[in-house]
């Protein structure tokens, strides 16, 4: 018989993902893959409105205004709150379904009362890493679910050390990607549109990062490198910034990004802010990139964005934070040789930066795609691997 399983959400973004996030799209490629396969049935919590067509996944969307006044408010503060609009709405649908599985996407303070709603094997999918604040909240959080679902060796070894009762019951679940999407060829055609778009000549080197424009990220550090990269290479460079502060809806810039836009004006012409792009057609301006960086400053609880650039065979450079060095420890040398390894101390990340790019720039070796780097990302983190572990986990 097949499981019957719920992923509730955070409920902040829709799924589909039309307004992006790592999460809902790492739910929605995962729900494709399942209804695929047949081998569950799944019903999504969140909010939304859009119908989907996926046999054996059925969504259960909830949407009041009530609650977008709601989710504005900061979650140090919402979290301790045990009134949430959403959670009743899940709670009430719990306790009519008989599920095999919940799973509650990183939010521990769902648990305590969806514990009371249901004799399901409740799962908590941690996908971050802050799990100090709240600590009181987590402890009995961690009472009610019955397995942890870590999305890195490096989560799991922190939830294990900040709750060692929780040895027993954490699990480590890799997330995965569409290899193939950001592997295949981009015709040259696309390549040229997106060069033009941006008056990138051809004979420019183009030094691409993407994801959110946050301080965690490190891209303030990423401009200063190009800076210095700038005045070491007779390369005439070019930096993308593919992304925006938080997610495609936003509006205005933030202090954080007006900061990095003021940086960046020491070369005006040289740095590119793209804004969000959807991630249907990200890999077309990766396939612009001649350098992909990716430099986070805080500990990465695994790197979605990093394996993404990895499947383009490009050289991607990052910092040995969190679960990233994970990901390079599984691939081969010339891949090793571009993760920045620092101590605590990250005073000369900038100059470690730009010394990664300048290495790749004046290495042919990394002129060429590389295969080997494509191949371990499909064995590891594809989202047939992620599916394929979905199984072993909900047998």
């Amino acid at each position: 018989m097949k499981k019957r399983i719920a992923i509730i959400t955070a409920g902040e973004l829709p799924i589909p993902p039309v307004k992006g996030g790592a999460v809902e799209n790492l739910i929605y490629n995962f729900a494709k893959m399942a209804s695929q396969n047949q081998d569950f049935l799944i019903d999504i919590y969140g909010i939304g409105n859009e119908e989907i067509e996926l046999s054996n996944v059925k969504m259960k969307y909830f949407t009041s205004n009530l609650y977008l006044k709601f989710i504005t408010i900061p979650p140090r503060i919402r979290n301790k709150f045990k009134f949430n609009p959403y959670l009743l709405y899940v709670c009430r649908c719990l306790k009519n379904v008989n599920y095999d599985y919940v799973v509650v996407e990183n939010r521990f303070s769902y648990l305590s009362s969806i514990r009371k709603c249901t004799n399901a094997t409740i799962c908590l999918h941690m996908h971050n890493s802050h799990l100090q604040p709240y600590k009181v909240e987590k402890d009995k959080a961690i009472d009610n679910c019955d397995m942890i679902i870590a999305v890195s060796e490096f989560i799991k070894n922190e939830i294990i050390y900040n709750y060692p009762k929780a040895k027993s019951k954490t699990i480590v679940w890799y997330n995965g990607v569409d290899i193939y999407k950001f592997s295949k060829t981009v015709p040259e055609e696309r390549i040229q549109n997106i060069r033009d778009k941006y008056k990138i000549k051809s004979e420019d080197k183009v030094i691409a990062y993407t994801g959110r424009i946050i301080e965690e990220k490190g891209v303030l550090e990423l401009v200063k490198s190009f800076q210095q990269v700038k005045i070491s290479t007779d390369y005439e460079c070019k930096l993308m910034l593919i992304g925006s502060s938080w997610y495609s809806d936003m509006v205005g810039m933030t202090d954080y990004q007006k900061r990095v836009f003021a940086e960046s004006q020491k070369y005006e012409d040289a740095v590119i802010f793209t804004g969000y792009i959807d991630n249907d057609i990200l890999p077309e301006y990766l396939a612009v990139a001649d350098i992909l960086v990716y430099p986070s400053l805080w500990n990465e609880p695994f790197g979605l964005t990093i394996v993404e650039g990895m499947s383009t065979g490009k050289p991607v450079v990052s910092i040995a934070k969190g679960g990233i060095s994970e990901i390079y420890a599984l691939c081969g040398t010339l891949t090793q040789n571009m993760l920045v390894s620092i101590e605590q101390d990250d005073s000369d990340i900038v100059d470690l930066i730009s010394e990664k790019i300048l290495l790749v720039l004046n290495n042919n070796s990394y002129n060429k795609k590389n295969c080997e780097q494509i191949a371990s990302m499909q064995k590891y983190f594809s989202k047939e691997r992620y599916y394929q572990r979905a199984k072993e986990i909900f047998d």
